[in-house]
């Protein structure tokens, strides 16, 4: 039986966290530094945090480099950007799952090969990779550099036919080119901060299509969104009686 409860969580994986519960930077700006002693200047660069780039808002690096866990509900509600001929796609994400180094993962049980690397750090960057012969996947990297992690994007709101993992990248254009693009600092491609919506809930409960670690609990959706793929019936019944609904 999934638990359920209350209250922000902060975990890792790839595409495909526990019961059912309901709940509840970065752009490079480069300076030049002078030194205060008296001859020659010397200038060096110096990478300092800022939460936009080019004047958009967006998410940032520490943002990304958290526990896969923490991470994945921290992306409901925010807004996945991508730039094209001058055109900015826009989805709202509703639907993730999380993948670290369990038995589902691209990177279970650690191992790293010339696919999976993306997912090993450093956080923040898309791994997007290519699955039946014909769907993209989009997965935002997580967690501290050497630790695998990933947040599969699984839905979008806002934007038509985004209800699903492949339908989410074909939604904003999302390909294989993408692959290893950087979140925090590429001017094309970002994720922009948000926040669920008044009375909006989260649901947790098992992920979809897998045939390993197919009972953890580890997908997040917000209730009542159209851009959930699939919904768990007794995981939002549980939620509703856990908030009094």
């Amino acid at each position: 039986m999934l638990a359920v409860r209350s209250g922000s969580a902060p975990g890792r994986g790839c595409p495909g966290l526990w019961a059912s519960e309901v709940v509840d930077t970065v752009g490079s700006v480069v300076r030049t530094i002078h030194p205060a002693a008296p001859g020659p200047r010397k200038k060096r660069l110096v990478r300092t945090a800022d939460p936009t780039l080019d004047g958009l808002a967006r998410l940032s690096r520490n943002d990304f480099a958290r526990s896969t866990l923490r991470v994945a509900r921290r992306l409901l509600g925010c807004t996945l950007c991508h730039r094209l001929s001058g055109e900015v796609l826009r989805g709202r994400i509703v639907e993730v799952e999380v993948y670290t180094d369990d038995a589902a993962s691209h990177s279970a049980n650690g191992k790293r090969t010339p696919r999976n690397r993306l997912m090993f750090g450093p956080a923040g960057f898309a791994y997007v990779y290519f699955t039946y012969g014909m769907h993209h996947c989009f997965n935002v990297v997580t967690e501290q550099e050497g630790r695998p992690g990933a947040v599969l994007v699984r839905g979008l709101d806002g934007i038509a036919r985004a209800a699903g993992p492949a339908l989410a990248c074909k939604a904003v254009h999302l390909t294989l080119r993408d692959n290893g693009r950087d979140l925090v600092t590429d001017p094309d491609l970002w994720i922009e901060p948000g926040r669920r919506k008044r009375g909006e809930r989260i649901v947790r409960t098992t992920r979809v299509g897998i045939r390993h670690a197919a009972d953890l609990p580890l997908r997040f959706y917000l209730l009542g969104s159209p851009g959930v793929s699939k919904r768990d019936r007794r995981a939002e019944s549980l939620a509703a009686k856990v908030s009094g609904g």
